[in-house]
């Protein structure tokens, strides 16, 4: 290991060279897909980690990261027709220079190559073809992939039920240019990944597909240009689907969907018909809709007639068609049964929101069903999976208390007191959410995960949740039913004093996000302030925290911002914090929340019960006060 003043001076080399190091060159003139921006995102990721482990004097490890990079930067090359991107040629010098320094500590890496693109800018970025085919080609992605809301329906006032109304476009305007496919809006919406929804992706190869058609002229091959999309793909003599609706479980349901059926499916049908960019035969059973509506072989559940229904079937093996799964061992015989018992009973559901996927289904499922301490037991190898992942190569101290379990980089006395500080606000948090005190605050306890450093705490938004946080962040909470936790920067000059009101907030977040299966996370983020700032009232925090909170909510042009996405994720936390601040005016209110969450009612429900109106509602009159109340401030000052 190198001595801490070896390692400073490395640092500042490495950071100089990595982030200065080589021209960018010309400005950004090819858009990368959005496959190859996530791709460019794992490659900045693995220069990172290198520049961490140099750091710290783990050569061979930074190294390792090197050569991932380097191999994944390749790949990319090869994929692009042009070199002009700026964000490419920045990694590449990053790279190099990594190169240079890793060699220089007598690194064993591959020869450094140069950046050249794997086509040149003259070849055209189009396959080789004697002309793409709507009918054979075309229609069946835009029918598999945007069937479901946009040919049996017209969801977003936009209409694929033919070619015909396709090119049409919708009335805000035409989404497909013949022979301009970088201005078509078909293509706009599925390279941002804004389409195809509910699960379902489009391939390169299918973008690829969709590009070139229109590139060619868009043109129709059929013999009907107003003929259904889903009777042209499938032909006269597709099987016909019928609309089942859904029977909501009561009691007398015998078997449960979200306990017994959920889990099957989104262990057993991973791979084939979700989690997957093409599911297999049309049938996409990524949630409760998908299997209702069924695929290209029709329904596949008759309400009233298990042993009749086509799932059943194919997981038996009968029928003449090929069991399911395929190339997996067969389902066992006990839950077919319990299948069969289900779709005789009318295929009941007891979901929820009939679009949730299944795997979140099985996982709340699972949760419900387990004990506290199985649960706990659960979080804690979600968390040391987490933090090996985001602080390989680092040890780690933990702590369990009766509600908390904490980890980090920390010992176990400065852990024991965070620990003891967590406990003491459960406590004081109990009675401002109205909580059943006879009930374990958290069912499997919440984990609360504690960093030195900034980088390494940034690095657990990207590793873990696949996003960047805010630099204002000092701290935030996750909520997954299954898994429970708060992620804290500790800075080098705080104490537990000074970041108790940061952890009293994440602790009341997650409290109010698990009182519910959906309790809305602006709600849950609002509540999280609000009771901190109950507890820390005259805390010089609190005091920016209500501040703040007033100054971006006066900052919206729509009362539903902080909702909607506009704010960034720090500004909106906040703005959460002024509106349930202004919902909270009556201690009654929260009760009332509570008990019905309790009861097992929906969010929506349990609030209108509580407050009379609905959230959007209350959101709109509360704004409506904020603004009166500000009006008349000016207006003093004018005085």
């Amino acid at each position: 290991m190198a001595s801490s003043a070896t390692r400073i001076f490395l640092a500042s080399v490495f950071v100089f060279a990595l982030t200065f190091g080589g021209s960018l060159g010309s400005s950004y003139a090819q858009t990368l897909t959005r496959s190859q921006r996530i791709e460019m995102r794992a490659i900045k990721r693995s220069i990172d980690k290198a520049e961490k482990a140099f750091v710290g004097g783990e050569f061979d490890d930074s190294g390792k990261s090197i050569k991932d990079a380097m191999t994944k930067l390749q790949k990319m090359m090869g994929e692009l027709n042009k070199a002009d991107n700026a964000d490419l040629k920045k990694q590449f010098s990053r790279i190099k220079k990594a190169h240079e320094l890793l060699t220089a500590k007598g690194q064993s890496l591959p020869a450094m190559f140069e950046l050249k693109p794997g086509k040149s800018a003259a070849e055209p970025d189009t396959p080789e073809t004697d002309g793409i085919s709507f009918v054979k080609q075309v229609a069946p992605i835009l029918n598999s992939k945007c069937g479901r809301c946009h040919v049996g329906r017209t969801s977003g006032g936009f209409s694929l039920a033919n070619y015909e109304t396709l090119m049409r476009g919708p009335t805000a305007g035409k989404v497909i240019f013949e022979k301009k496919p970088d201005d078509s809006r078909l293509i706009e919406v599925i390279e941002e990944g804004d389409m195809p929804r509910g699960g379902l992706t489009v391939s390169e190869a299918e973008l690829k597909t969709l590009k070139t058609w229109i590139a060619e002229g868009a043109k129709f091959d059929g013999d009907n240009p107003t003929q259904n999309l889903a009777r042209l793909v499938g032909g006269n003599d597709a099987p016909r689907r019928e609309r089942i609706e859904v029977k909501i479980a009561d009691k007398k349901s015998k078997v449960s969907f979200s306990s017994e059926i959920a889990p099957m499916i989104s262990e057993r049908c991973s791979g084939c018909h979700l989690n997957t960019q093409r599911v297999r035969g049309g049938l996409n059973l990524a949630n409760f809709r998908g299997l209702l509506r069924g695929g290209d072989s029709g329904n596949i559940i008759k309400p009233g007639d298990g042993k009749g229904s086509l799932l059943v079937q194919r997981l038996k093996g009968e029928g003449g068609g090929q069991r399911m799964p395929a190339g997996s061992p067969p389902i066992d015989k006990e839950l077919i049964d319990k299948i069969i018992t289900w779709i005789d009973e009318g295929a009941p559901y007891d979901g929820g929101d009939t679009e949730a996927a299944v795997g979140r289904l099985a996982a709340l499922a699972k949760a419900r069903n387990s004990t506290h301490d199985e649960l706990a037991a659960e979080r804690k190898k979600i968390a040391e999976r987490n933090w090996k992942m985001v602080m390989s190569g680092s040890d780690f101290e933990s702590v369990e208390t009766d509600n908390f379990l904490l980890l980090g980089e920390f010992d176990k006395e400065t852990l024991t007191e965070f620990g003891k500080l967590a406990e003491d606000h459960a406590k004081k948090i109990t009675p401002i959410l109205k909580m059943d005190r006879g009930d374990q605050f958290i069912k499997g306890r919440m984990t609360v995960f504690l960093f030195k450093r900034r980088y390494d705490y940034s690095e657990f938004g990207k590793m873990v949740e696949r996003r960047e946080l805010p630099r204002g962040f000092k701290g935030h909470w996750g909520y997954t039913t299954i898994d429970g936790y708060a992620a804290i920067l500790v800075g080098r000059n705080d104490s537990s004093e000074t970041v108790s009101p940061t952890l009293a907030q994440q602790i009341a977040a997650v409290a109010m996000a698990s009182a519910g299966t959906d309790v809305p996370k602006w709600f849950s983020d609002g509540v999280g302030f609000w009771a901190s700032a109950k507890i820390h009232a005259r805390d010089e925090v609190v005091k920016e925290w209500r501040t703040d909170s007033v100054k971006y909510a006066e900052s919206m042009q729509r009362t539903d911002d902080f909702i909607r996405g506009v704010l960034p994720d720090d500004q909106a936390a906040l703005v959460s914090f002024y509106f349930v601040d202004l919902l909270n005016k009556s201690a009654s209110r929260i009760g009332k929340l509570m008990s019905g969450l309790k009861k097992g009612e929906a969010f929506e429900t349990a609030f209108e019960q509580a407050w009379g109106r609905k959230p959007s509602d209350m959101l709109n009159q509360a704004a409506g006060r904020g603004n009166q109340g500000n009006g008349k401030r000016k207006n003093r000052r004018k005085k």
